[in-house]
């Protein structure tokens, strides 16, 4: 996943993914999965740059390398559950649009943001079904949301992405895990999108 940006010119507009590179991480940790209970998670509230807050499962720590725009990451290598969230001004979306021509095919709002950004994971992504992008609120901020899976770099992956609009940003929240994983942990990832608060009252 990349800032919008960089979409229009980037090889590799979604994602440096690093999965593939865990696996013997994650085999070497299966046995610790045996010792796990099966109650609720707890949670910890991360606050970044006076922008927003995010409820994030304590079992995940803070990553560096997966995704060096990412303004928030957090992994768990031996669960297989990742999330980013990326935040840019609205101003880029305008900015983006225009230098590429693009005015005939997306709208200046949330819905042309998350079109465009959408459109452009099909570079990097086989999708087993083309998404479809659904209009939710979350926490009263206007969103779209994205449910899918499919490979990438052969690994099978499910993901659940949300495009936010804020007040002076427009943010993507993306986690993912292994598609085989998806019904272990799904209503893990919808609470952690679901939790999205932005907290920015500055006006522009």
């Amino acid at each position: 996943m990349q800032p919008l940006k960089k979409t229009i010119t980037n090889q590799n507009p979604f994602l440096d993914y690093t999965m593939k590179k865990n696996i013997l991480i994650t085999l070497l940790g299966a046995l610790a999965l045996l010792s796990c209970g099966q109650g609720k998670e707890k949670t910890q509230t991360v606050r970044v740059k006076q922008l927003y807050t995010i409820e994030i499962p304590d079992f995940l720590s803070e990553a560096k390398y997966l995704d060096k725009e990412a303004s928030l990451q957090y992994q768990n290598l031996v669960k297989e559950v990742y999330i980013v969230v990326l935040d840019e001004p609205k101003e880029v979306l305008e900015k983006t649009i225009a230098d590429n021509g693009l005015e005939d095919y997306y709208t200046l709002d949330i819905n042309g943001y998350a079109s465009l950004l959408t459109d452009s994971m099909e570079e990097s992504v086989a999708f087993d079904s083309i998404p479809v992008l659904q209009p939710e609120k979350i926490n009263g901020l206007n969103s779209q949301i994205l449910n899918f899976t499919g490979k990438i770099e052969g690994v099978h992956i499910y993901w659940k992405l949300a495009y936010i609009e804020g007040r002076n940003n427009y943010y993507q929240v993306m986690t993912w895990t292994l598609a085989s994983r998806k019904e272990e942990y799904q209503n893990i990832m919808d609470a952690m999108v679901n939790s999205f608060k932005e907290i920015d009252k500055h006006k522009k």
